[in-house]
């Protein structure tokens, strides 16, 4: 009976097995040949939970705000009031605690409430500052593009007064590049406008998508950070409550490692674009540029881009400064270089504090890669995601190497050669001895070796060689005379 119930079980197993393999395989092919009805299914529900998602997102970009707010104004002033108030009253243990509960509540409702206020302002007043001014910046290059062209040919016939050839050549060019500029606009802008018109419902319906999704992310992101404690808790009780306990806390402390880097990144980016676009105000204000506020907002917001952030907001705002104002487009270019330095090697890392821990090469890496896969966002999002693959390697890597009883130092690896794995010595009657620690073997050593390695194939060449000639000697003394 014993042998049949193990044979069952047995075959059981291997059924089991099958039926999972087959499972796999059937599921794997379907993905593979419905790949594209997958993806619009997966849309979908982005679609659905997008509004989740832009909350989330708001909450996380606002949360150290209002954890600033609660933890150094409006909760050390709701126990202070707390405390003035219960100075002449008898209460019991109890009805203090549940004071002081009414306090923190309150307290976390104020910081809500000044970080949404200040996020409002903050929204209202960039836009109700930019965008006239960007409406009068446009308008003024349409009225004035005939009268731009006009000085621009001007003095450029100025410069190039002495090299015909050059003149003519350039403005052959000018005139071709006039004439694809046009026939654009009416080939293919103009049908794409008339079409953009005739689509304007399905546009705007889009349009009024995406604002009701932001205004609906915006109320749940209020919810997301009014319970972000009960949130957390939650989480953890279904880590811990589906997951073994070791695998539950390694996860955790992935994820704060994330949120360090991710939150650390941000915020400092954010704060250090803040100040870069207040310091490019002043001086532009400072020096009578054109378009002082525009110019602002366009270098400190996409300031926000490591790297290529500059070139992109300032490439555009010079060649404004240079149909408004042609003398001042190299003193902006001057302006830019000084303060991007300033950022790059003094301002941000102050601020940021080498928060990702990633070297020049692998921020541009993660930039290419962020942009490739994320598109837009993935300018932004790339650093800080990178880091968290980069730390978790590094990880890996660090443990691997104290089990192996190797240094964690780069610099260690830098001159070594090879690592000799130490080999214990035989011991009579005992078999061999167990293993030492491996040694580093520097690379100054290493060449010795293969020099003295070479030396020896040498001789060896040379033994050979005059072996050789040695037994070719004989055999000629031994060749019979004719």
């Amino acid at each position: 009976m014993k042998n049949f119930e193990k044979w069952d079980k047995k075959y059981f197993r291997w059924g089991f097995t099958a039926f999972v393999v087959l499972a796999a395989a059937i599921l794997f092919a379907t993905i593979v040949w419905s790949r594209m009805a997958i993806w619009l299914a997966v849309k979908s529900v982005f679609a659905l939970l997008s509004p989740v998602i832009i909350g989330f997102v708001f909450a996380y970009l606002l949360m150290p705000v209002a954890v600033f707010f609660e933890t150094k104004v409006t909760l050390p002033l709701c126990r202070r009031v707390l405390q003035k108030l219960q100075r002449d009253r008898q209460l019991s243990k109890k009805q203090r605690a549940y004071q002081y509960d009414a306090a923190r509540r309150t307290a976390k409702t104020t910081a809500i409430f000044l970080t949404i206020l200040i996020f409002i302002l903050a929204i209202v007043g960039a836009v109700s500052a930019v965008i006239p001014q960007l409406f009068v910046t446009v308008q003024t290059l349409v009225l004035n593009m005939n009268s731009y062209a006009v000085a621009a040919n001007t003095k450029l016939v100025e410069v190039l007064k002495g090299y015909p050839d050059v003149l003519k050549f350039v403005q052959e060019l000018l005139d071709n590049s006039t004439r694809m500029l046009m026939s654009y606009l009416q080939d293919s802008a103009m049908p794409k406008m008339n079409d953009l018109v005739s689509n304007l419902s399905d546009k705007l319906k889009g349009m009024l998508g995406v604002v009701f999704n932001t205004i609906m992310g915006f109320v749940i992101s209020i919810y997301f950070i009014h319970g972000k404690e009960r949130f957390a808790g939650q989480s953890k009780k279904l880590l811990y409550g589906f997951l073994r306990t070791d695998v539950a806390n390694s996860m955790l402390r992935n994820l704060r490692q994330i949120n360090r880097n991710f939150s650390g990144f941000i915020s400092g980016k954010l704060i250090d674009s803040l100040i870069i676009g207040v310091i490019f105000f002043i001086l532009l204000w400072f020096f009578k540029f054109p378009y002082t506020l525009l110019m602002a907002v366009v270098l400190g917001v996409t300031n926000v881009i490591p790297y290529f952030g500059p070139l992109i907001g300032g490439i555009p705002m010079a060649l404004l400064t240079l149909l408004a104002d042609p003398p001042k487009f190299l003193p902006f270019i001057i302006l830019v270089l000084v303060v991007q330095q300033f950022d790059g090697n003094i301002l941000g890392p102050k601020i940021l504090g080498g928060t990702t821990g990633l070297s020049s090469f692998w921020v541009i890496f993660a930039i290419l890669i962020g942009q490739g896969i994320f598109g837009f966002w993935g300018l932004i999002i790339g650093i800080p995601l990178f880091s968290v693959i980069y730390a978790f390697v590094k990880t890996r890597v660090n443990l691997n190497l104290d089990a192996k009883g190797l240094p964690r130092r780069t610099e260690t690896y830098i001159d070594s050669g090879y690592i000799k794995t130490g080999a214990g010595e035989a011991v009579a009657g005992m078999g061999e001895a167990p293993a030492g620690p491996p040694e580093i073997i520097p690379l100054s050593v290493l060449k010795e070796e293969n020099k003295m390695i070479e030396l020896g194939r040498a001789e060896t060449k040379l033994c050979e060689h005059a072996e050789r000639k040695r037994a070719l000697a004989e055999l000629l003394k031994r060749k019979p005379q004719v």
